[in-house]
């Protein structure tokens, strides 16, 4: 689903690139990270980012990002 939504952004601002993707909690954040980073490959996306609406998830965030 959110995959998808992530797709829709690209027609919704009628680009072909986005600066930066932001993947906004950590449910099922291995398959988010591998379609940015895949979409990163291929020049869809220039940036990519990861937060969390909680502080306790900052140590598993910044686990994720390294």
């Amino acid at each position: 689903m959110r995959i998808r939504q992530m797709d829709t952004s690209f027609k919704l601002l009628r680009t072909g690139v986005i600066d930066l993707m932001q993947v906004h909690n950590l449910v099922d954040c291995k398959t988010h990270t591998a379609t940015v980073h895949a979409w990163k490959d291929q020049g869809r996306i220039r940036y990519m980012g990861i937060a969390h609406y909680i502080t306790s998830a900052c140590g598993e965030v910044e686990w994720v990002m390294r």
